[in-house]
């Protein structure tokens, strides 16, 4: 059923079968007898390819050789790399007994289109081929940003995590593109069809773009200043909060941040200031609470590990964690909608159930 691991389902069959009660903890799969374990062998039409009893080892390990095979034979929906449409129209899926999935691939001064193995990174990769298209064929807002941008933000923007300031404003205007693009942009697939969406998107990227730098600014603010406090707080609250501010904070950030929850990074900062304060006045009781987050963290970073690229739900519930530490250590700023840890370890039982 949804939201039941193998192990759970597992101890229900053997109780409905037997009457059984077996702990769902009681299972232990690393500690069965190496001959005992399932030996996988990957073919291919010239024989054996790999062999091995881990299958997600032989998996990683033969990606890129499948990765290569599709594209060889998939070439027709391939291209280096241009700087306007080139690229016909791209199917969403290729193949027979060997599937792919064509999409574009952002090359930083070029578009490229590749097809990918796996239907979640290609269409990641295809989102972000697309912005940085949009952003090769329309007219750059950046200076008419800068102009419009009042000295604290000026002066924030210039100690932030970024090498430089134009390496920030370029990540602030993909930023503004993909937020204007949608949430569904995988039927873009032909060159109709990406002009409709840049001619969407172009008229309104300078205003977004503004909105997205004067909140950059807002949080290099807040960033420096939670640095500049940190010293302060117990050892444990400190090195748990510097973990935090580097996952929050770091060169790319503003394209990395989703909505609506770029627009809360603000709110996340101010929260660590209050911990700062109540830490040091209670350490056990910001002990105790920083158990309850960290327990919910590492649940998630478990269901994480599973994925090469994070579905959107899964993107979701990870800010939803530093929403809980905002209602755990901030209360009184509030959070984006009721969140909970025994919310989160529903939703995280849902999708780990899929």
């Amino acid at each position: 059923p949804p939201g039941v691991g193998f192990p759970q389902a597992l101890s229900r069959a053997v109780r409905a079968l037997r009457g059984v009660e077996v702990p769902d903890d009681a299972w232990r799969p690393d500690d069965v007898p190496e001959h005992l374990k399932v030996r996988f062998r990957v073919t291919t039409p010239e024989g054996s390819a790999a062999v091995g009893r881990d299958l997600s080892e032989l998996e990683a390990r033969l990606r890129p050789q499948l990765a290569r095979a599709i594209n060889d034979a998939a070439s027709r929906w391939t291209h280096p790399g241009a700087v306007e449409w080139r690229f016909g129209e791209l199917p969403p899926r290729v193949g027979g007994e060997v599937v792919g999935f064509p999409a574009l691939v952002d090359r930083g001064d070029r578009v490229a289109a590749e097809v990918f193995p796996d239907p979640e990174p290609a269409a990641a990769s295809h989102r972000a081929g697309l912005r940085r298209l949009i952003a090769l064929t329309t007219v750059d807002p950046v200076k008419a940003v800068v102009a419009r941008l009042g000295n604290p933000v000026k002066f924030a923007l210039a100690a932030s995590p970024y090498p430089t300031v134009p390496a920030l404003l370029a990540d602030a205007r993909l930023k503004a593109i993909d937020d204007l693009m949608g949430a569904d942009v995988s039927a873009v697939r032909d060159e109709a069809a990406f002009t409709a969406l840049r001619d969407k998107v172009r008229g309104d990227v300078a205003a977004r773009m503004q909105a997205v730098v004067d909140t950059a600014g807002a949080v290099v603010g807040l960033w420096r200043e939670v640095e500049a406090k940190l010293p302060g707080a117990p050892p444990a609250a400190r090195d748990d909060m510097a973990e935090q501010l580097k996952s929050l904070v770091y060169p790319g950030f503003i394209l990395a941040s989703a909505e609506p929850f770029y627009e809360r990074l603000p709110v996340y900062l101010q929260a660590m200031l209050r911990r700062v304060e109540q830490a040091a006045a209670n350490p056990e009781r910001d002990a105790a609470r920083q158990a309850e987050v960290a327990a919910i963290e590492d649940a998630y970073a478990e269901l994480c590990a599973a994925h090469s690229v994070l579905p959107p739900e899964m993107v979701e519930l990870g800010w939803l964690v530093e929403e809980l530490r905002v209602g755990v250590f901030a209360q009184g700023l509030g959070t984006i909608r009721p969140v909970s840890a025994a919310r989160l370890r529903k939703a995280m039982a849902a999708l780990a159930g899929r």
